[in-house]
């Protein structure tokens, strides 16, 4: 009987975070965007900033037009 109990509890459980799970899209990059980097004082930085701290993102355009460019941040935690 508790073995049964068991085993709904963890089919229960499976179900409630698949369920509910977030589902991130993964867009393609685009093909004329390469070396995406954060700088921060003219250094390459690791992408993780304190609330407030400044940073300028840099990237090559192998197309080399004069193109308007808009780009967001999203936080995510683990």
């Amino acid at each position: 009987m508790a073995n049964a109990f068991v085993r709904f509890l963890g089919a229960a459980l499976l179900f409630s975070t698949t369920a509910f799970g977030q589902v991130q899209q993964e867009i393609a990059p685009p093909y004329n965007i390469k070396t995406v980097s954060l700088m921060r004082s003219s250094e390459n930085v690791y992408p993780y900033f304190r609330l407030g701290e400044g940073f300028t993102l840099v990237f090559d355009d192998l197309f080399g037009n004069e193109a308007n460019y808009y780009y967001s941040i999203q936080h995510c935690n683990y």
